[in-house]
Parts: C-alpha cells; structure tokens; sequence
C-alpha cells in the first residue's frame, strides 16, 4: 500500500485498503504514530470517520485537513444563534437586509490539547458575484484573555460557486496559556447577501517537543548517531536542544520551539548526510541537509563545522545558528505554479506572460519578500500542524517518502487579497485548449501535489520528487500554468554563509561542451570533463537584482575549489518523461538567496511542445529533481585566477 488518493467531492480513497472484517493493517506506508507504529484497524477507522461526519448538513467528504487530527469535534449544535433563521436543511441563515451582527458565537469550552488547530466553516452564499463586499467575518477567540487567536474576512467572490456549501478555515497555534480558556467560534455577518453557515467544526493536533523518529541507515551505532542528530539540532540554535524543554514534552510557552525540530518530524542519517523532514507545518519539507564525511562507524563526522565546532546546515534554516527562518520563503525549498489564468472578470495581469497569481501548497511561514506573496500571509497553516506521509518506505538502499495536499492560492500579482488559499483556478472549459485564451475565468475545483523523497543509505545525492494529481470530473490540467518553480535555497543572498559563499566559483556541465552566458556569468567552453571558473565573480557576488539562469538543458555542477568534494561542490539533474532541461539556479536578490532548480511539470505556457496536459482523474506521473553531493568531474579549465585550496 503505498498511496491513498481524495477523489473530489465523493466519500472514496484510492488505495489498496482490501477491507475485510476485522482486519488489522500494519501501518508501514501510511504511519498513524510513526513513534510507536501500533496496528491499527484502518478500515474501521475509515469507515467511522466517514459515518461521523456525513452526519450534519451540508457535509462534505472526508479529506486530509479533517481525517487526520489527532481530535475533532463537531460544535454547530452547541453554538448560540442571535441574528437569522434556522433553514430547512437544518442550517442557520441570513437575508440581505437582516442586521449587521453575529450570526453565530460559541461554544464557550476548553481543550486540554497543544498544538496545530484548524476551525472550519461550512457556508454557502445565494449570489457569488454581485459585487465583492465582506460578506462575512470569522474568528476564533479566547473569550477568558479576551483575545482573538484568528481571523479572516470572507469576501463574495471567496464563493466559488453560487447556492454551493464550501468550506472556510481558520488555522492556529494553541499553546500552554490557552489550556482550560474558554473558547468562542464566531460568524460575524456584515449585510447584504443571503448566506447559510450549515456546520461548525474544530480540530486539532497534538504537539510533543521531544527528540524526533531517528531512521539510522549508516554503519554507526544508533548512540553515535543520535550525538551527530542532537548536534545538529543544536547547531541551529544552541536552545532547541536544551534539557528544560525537552523535559515538558508538551510546551508551546516558547515560540520558536513551534519552529524546531520534535517528536512529529523525521531524522534520516545515512553515509553522506542527515536529513531533516519537516513533518509540522510543511508537507514533509527538507529543512535541514548536514553533510558527512562518509566514514564507517562512529567515525563518521560532519564537514561543515564552525571554529566552536557547531555543525552548520546546508540549507538556508538557521544556517547561522540563531535559529532564524529566511523571511521570504518557506523553509529551504521553493515552489511555485505560476496561474495565467484571470482571478476574477477586470483581474489585471502582470509582466509579459500574463501571470495572475501564484499557486503552491499551504505550508505555515509567511512570506514578506514583496506585495504579491504579502497578499496572502494570512490563514497559512498553523506550525504545529502534523502532516503525516501518505508513504514511508524502507527499501534495501533507503528511504522513500510521500506526501500529498491540495495546491492553493499562495499569492496575488495584483496583491489582491480575494481567494487566499483557495483551490486551483481553471481556465473557462470553452477555452481550455492549447488554441484558447487561458486567462478567461473558469471554475476552482481540488487539484493535488505529491512530494516526497528518497533518500539513500551509501549514496551521496537525493532525490526529490513531483506529481500533479488531477481528481476526476475536473476539467484538464495544464493549459494555463508554467511549471512547478522553484528549488532549494542553500543560503542567503548576497550575504551567504562564509562556508558557502565560494560554492558558485566553478563550473561543469554534465554531458556536452556548451557555452554559458546569461546577465553577469559569462562561461566559454564549459566542458564535462573539467571545471571552468566562474571569472564573473564581482558581479554574481554582489547583484543588482535577480541573475536566473534558466532552460540549460542538461544537468550541471558546481564547485568551491575546482574539485568534487563533501560540502564543496554539488550538481543536479532531472528525471522524467517530458522533462526537456528547465534547469538551473537564480541569484536570488527579491527573496534573498540562492537557489538551485528550475521548473518541472511544465504545462502548455512554458513548455508547448511537450507539455504535461492532465486530464480530470489521470496523473502526471513522477519527476525526480536530483541533488548530488559528490558531482564527478575531472581537471580545472586553465588559467583559474584563483587560489584553489
């Protein structure tokens, strides 16, 4: 059993489930507790969580944001009504020219649960497009503080569709002061429309800030191992390891322990490098890359260490050591789907493609890099959500991982605020060609990203992976989008770390004898069998805005000292089945660092030769980013000005 899929708008997961009466399955692929990895009846479960919650009006199918918390309770029943009326389908209803007040407020109880919590609410609106008023206002608030802990406007066009329940939610973080507070879920109507709130419902995650699973695949003994983790940990910031709060498994006092690695996250340790899986708040993000030295047993050690012998992180978070998150991306890799596709009727676009919006999955940090990524900072998923893998497989060379969640709405060219989070906009069907316009407004409907890895024991790369999932009775997918964008962000820029500052200074090419040239980098001759400085260092060192190269067609390499090395050199490729070399890596100066990718899944826009068109119940198919650590290349292009160390 390695995938379980949502099929929009029906109580059905695709999977190898094989339901027979009590018939325990053990969860190797879908973990439920990857700590203590029980069995569990998961047919049972399954068939109970839908029962529970077909039971109230205007239900809709069981998803991933409600099937998997650790509690969910269903509140409507138990909510004061004060301006509307009760509806024939059981819902509580306003009109047009009720008055401006609460619709809805209560119930007033405590939960004894820390962590990630989402509210949700589900309403419909008798006309979406009439004009683009607040209709609504929705918050969670404590009501013994006094405080609210979210909030967030809904807007008429935040409707998908006229007369149709749809589901609005609230992320939050729930920590130690709000334990036993009496909290209050609260629909404010703001007039002018007639709209039903038909069930109120609130979830949450458990969070428990202990040390993380540790999947051991190296030849050191698992008590080396956790010294090398717990370095690690440490050497992103000297107190999220300390004893103190590692003794209260359930504090949230501390804020910035919601952003440290605990006990829902996932270590691998293999050869070459740990890994950090970031399993809260990301959909099982690589937050953390230390690279080894790949020795066998206890002798194995990190390579990138500073004078007072902290290990220093790969990867963009907290690199240095102060446990900082980079403002302008969330975490260490960067994605985006670029949507031509017009938000709304007079939506403007912006640059020469006609971009709209940008689309990604929902992960917890807010992004501050410029108006379009502002627009939609508010209602990200809360830190302390769990997402579990839909896979976690252990095979003779490694580990393979899988996750999945539905692409939303993560930003605005226009740096409206309308849609934030909302599902993937298609293209008008009449148009939905590769001889249509792509930008004419269409329908939102759930399309679905899977991620994941795989990580090898005894090898020194590892392999990202990508796949669109497109539900059916959707329309098809493609037409109106670039690609998935994007890459890992291995340090600031232009202030990097000092220990990658130099990572840029050669260069290789994987298979053929090809020139380089975009904006300051200017490389002749590039050649697989040998390295040729990057003489452009002034200006790629310190630019004035963005330097992207893009489309190089074939993997490359990079090196700090001419040579392939652990920790000084690193190339990457790409595997798939219409992957034509969308590759490369960007200067980053908007979002402040440097990134090594490009784009995969092109659709028609970016790639309309060969791109990948989905139709409505098919899939994509998997594409593998490849990041290598150990790139083998040959010999320095002469002369290098430079002094190779």
């Amino acid at each position: 059993m390695s995938k379980i899929y949502y099929k929009n708008d029906k109580n059905i997961f695709h999977g190898k489930l094989n339901c027979k009466k009590n018939m325990p399955f053990y969860t190797e692929n879908i973990v439920l507790n990857l700590k203590s990895r029980k069995k569990f009846n998961l047919c049972a479960i399954y068939s109970m969580a839908i029962l529970s919650l077909n039971n109230y009006a205007g239900a809709q199918a069981i998803s991933e944001k409600f099937g998997d918390f650790d509690i969910s309770e269903n509140v409507f029943s138990e909510l004061n009504r004060k301006v509307g009326r009760e509806n024939i389908d059981g819902s509580w209803g306003v009109v047009a020219d009720d008055q401006r007040d609460h619709m809805l407020y209560g119930p007033y109880k405590s939960w004894s649960y820390l962590g990630g919590g989402l509210v949700n609410f589900r309403m419909k609106i008798e006309n979406n497009t009439a004009d683009n008023h607040e209709i609504i206002f929705l918050d969670l608030y404590d009501a013994t503080e006094g405080e609210v802990i979210a909030s967030r406007a809904v807007r008429r066009r935040d409707f998908y569709q006229s007369d149709e329940y749809q589901n609005f939610e609230l992320w939050f973080d729930f920590n130690q002061e709000r334990l036993n507070h009496n909290l209050e879920t609260r629909v404010f109507f703001n007039g002018g429309a007639v709209v039903s709130v038909a069930d109120v419902s609130i979830h949450f995650d458990s969070f428990d800030s202990s040390l993380p699973e540790i999947n051991n695949q190296s030849s050191a003994s698992d008590e080396h191992v956790n010294y090398l983790v717990n370095k690690a940990i440490r050497g992103m910031h000297q107190d999220w390891l300390t004893q103190t709060q590692r003794d209260d498994s359930r504090n949230l006092e501390e804020p910035y322990l919601l952003k440290a690695p605990n006990a829902n996250d996932l270590f691998f340790v293999g050869k070459y490098y740990i890994a950090w899986i970031d399993q809260t708040g990301f959909y099982g993000k690589m937050n953390g890359l230390w690279i080894l030295n790949g020795q066998t047993g206890n002798d194995l050690n990190f390579v990138h260490r500073e004078e007072d012998d902290r290990a220093v992180n790969f990867l963009i978070v907290a690199e240095n050591g102060d446990g900082e998150w980079p403002e302008n991306y969330t975490g260490a890799e960067h994605y985006e789907i670029p949507n031509l596709t017009a938000e709304y009727i007079g939506d403007k676009s912006v640059g020469s493609e006609r971009r709209f919006a940008q689309y990604s999955l929902n992960e917890a940090p807010k992004v501050n890099a410029n108006p379009l990524w502002d627009s939609c900072n508010n209602n990200t998923m809360a830190w302390s959500r769990h997402v579990r893998p839909i896979q976690q497989e252990q095979t003779s060379d490694g580990l393979i991982l899988a996750y999945q969640g539905p692409i939303t709405k993560r930003g605005d060219d226009g740096g409206q605020e309308e849609n934030c989070h909302g599902d993937y906009l298609f293209p008008a069907e009449s148009k939905n060609n590769s001889e249509g316009d792509p930008t004419i407004t269409g329908k939102r409907s759930q399309v679905r990203l899977q991620v994941g890895y795989k990580l090898y024991a005894d090898k020194p790369y590892l392999d990202r992976t990508f796949e669109i999932i497109n539900p059916e009775g959707n329309p098809t997918y493609g037409y109106n989008n670039w690609g998935i964008i994007g890459g890992f962000v291995l340090t600031q820029w232009p202030n990097p770390h000092p220990l990658k500052e130099d990572l840029m200074r050669f260069f290789s090419s994987n298979e053929t004898d090809r020139d380089l040239k975009y904006g300051p980098i200017s490389l002749e001759n590039v050649s697989p069998n040998y390295w040729t400085y990057n003489h452009s260092e002034t200006e790629w060192r310190q630019p004035k805005s963005d330097y992207l190269v893009g489309w190089y067609g074939e993997g490359y390499k990079f090196s700090a000292r001419g040579r392939a090395e652990l920790g000084y050199s690193f190339g990457q490729e790409l595997f798939g089945d219409k992957e034509i070399g969308d590759i490369g890596f960007c200067f980053c100066v908007a979002h402040g660092g440097l990134e090594v990718g490009g784009s995969v899944l092109n659709g028609y826009r970016h790639n309309p030769n060969n791109p990948y068109i989905v139709p409505g119940g098919e899939s994509s198919g998997v594409v593998t980013r490849r990041l290598n650590l150990l790139p083998n290349t040959i010999g320095i292009n002469p002369p290098p000005v430079v002094n190779v160390y």
